[in-house]
């Protein structure tokens, strides 16, 4: 929800103030560039701080940054780089950390089945995102809080999971 949320919004927001398609291009970009930039590094996230902890700092970064956007658009809209660049960087480990989990997770006949109820519900997310942000509108500081807000509930849902005793692995290992 909040990649779909965030990228129609973010645009608004800098188109609202004036700022034309290559800035806001631009800015795209930047969260394209974090994307790229953790990758290559995730293996040895998740080998280290397991699964659950990369989701969960990835969520808390997520969280944290949306709700970062209004104040610092306030005082220096080019902060908003950044924040883009790191929005792409928890965006990125969510991704792959819970498509991983989700694939090991399946049992051999019903993995594709496993992937597809994945694939779907990560589409439904993002498209709950532009209907979220239709419904709140933008201009102000509350979509922004609506994404934090729903980065803070997955991270509430994956503390409550470890406290409960569940554990993600991937290819074996242990990753709680």
């Amino acid at each position: 929800i909040t990649y779909g949320l965030s990228s129609p919004l973010i645009a608004l927001e800098l188109s609202n103030r004036g700022h034309g398609e290559f800035v806001i291009g631009l800015n795209a970009a930047m969260q394209a560039l974090g994307i790229l930039t953790v990758a290559a590094f995730l293996p040895r996230l998740i080998a280290r701080w397991g699964m659950q902890g990369v989701l969960f700092c990835a969520l808390a970064l997520t969280g944290l940054v949306l709700a970062l956007f209004p104040l610092a658009g306030l005082l220096w809209l080019w902060l908003w780089f950044p924040l883009r660049y790191l929005l792409g960087v928890g965006s990125e480990c969510v991704m792959v950390a819970t498509e991983s989990w989700v694939g090991q997770a399946g049992e051999e006949g019903s993995r594709a089945t496993t992937m597809a109820i994945y694939t779907a519900a990560v589409a439904a997310g993002m498209a709950i995102g532009p209907l979220l942000l239709g419904h709140i509108g933008s201009g102000d500081a509350m979509p922004f809080l609506a994404g934090a807000a729903f980065a803070a509930l997955a991270c509430l849902v994956l503390a409550v999971g470890r406290l409960r005793g569940s554990r993600l692995e991937v290819a074996g290992m242990d990753t709680a």
